[in-house]
């Protein structure tokens, strides 16, 4: 994206310094005309090093990263430990373990050490490290069930985070979205930030949504982490059927990434 500011000084940056704040930032993309690349979606997230304006500051209210953490802390204490009973194997060999994990698990353990498959996993069957963060090579989300596939040597392991890492591993996921799909295929290639009014979760990125994480008031390491370049998604997607939830229509979809 590209902004046009209409300041009448020519002094460079260098030769004037000017205050900048988030909120400085929001109030020049309120009531400036915005000259974008192209339509809807940005490249740059916006911020403070990227535009310049003084502005009065706002009073705003929004979580704290305090806040965020917690909320992801509780729903991690819910993570259901598993037996080496409860372990689903689709393959085993002298270099991994494949395993079906179920939703409501945690794939790896968190900073609190609650219950996780991977942790299941290295009790139930061990590596050559005697370490269970060298047995992970990718992860799913916690309500997330599907397929895991696990290093049991240190060959291994490197084999498969070289393979994730150079996106040589066909990953498929099937999910239900609200809505009508009208195209049978295609492709998503949106670009995606993090979510002001669902943090941690994402979004697809549009100049609105910027101004919005922008604009939330988050702390300032809140905003470090969060208000980041936004990513390219690439994601091939498969109608599988139409349904009905609830009253509401819903389509069925498998997705390759």
């Amino acid at each position: 994206a590209s902004l046009s500011l209409p300041f009448a000084q020519k002094e460079s940056v260098t030769e004037k310094t000017m205050m900048i704040t988030k909120s400085a930032v929001t109030a020049f993309l309120l009531t400036t005309v915005i000259s974008l690349s192209a339509p809807k979606q940005t490249s740059a997230f916006l911020s403070p090093s990227n535009a310049f304006c003084r502005a009065p500051q706002l009073q705003m209210s929004a979580p704290t990263y305090e806040d965020v953490m917690e909320k992801m802390k509780a729903k991690d204490k819910t993570s259901v430990a598993l037996s080496k009973e409860d372990l689903k194997i689709i393959h085993e060999d002298e270099h991994i373990i494949v395993v079906d994990k179920p939703a409501g698990t945690l794939c790896v353990p968190d900073r609190d050490g609650n219950p996780s498959l991977s942790a299941a996993v290295f009790e139930a069957f061990g590596c050559e490290s005697g370490n269970p963060d060298k047995m992970v090579a990718h992860r799913l989300g916690m309500d997330t069930s599907g397929l895991v596939v696990f290093a049991r040597t240190n060959r291994a392991v490197s084999k498969l985070n070289s393979e994730f890492r150079r996106r040589k591993v066909d990953r498929k996921y099937e999910v239900v979205v609200c809505g009508d799909v009208e195209s049978e295929s295609g492709l998503m290639d949106y670009t995606i930030q993090r979510d002001a009014e669902a943090l941690p979760y994402m979004r697809v990125s549009s100049l609105e949504a910027q101004i919005a994480l922008v604009e939330s008031g988050l702390s300032e390491e809140l905003y470090a982490k969060y208000c980041k370049e936004p990513l390219k998604s690439m994601t091939e997607y498969e109608v599988l059927g139409k349904e009905e939830k609830a009253g509401k229509a819903v389509t069925r979809l498998t997705l390759n990434s």
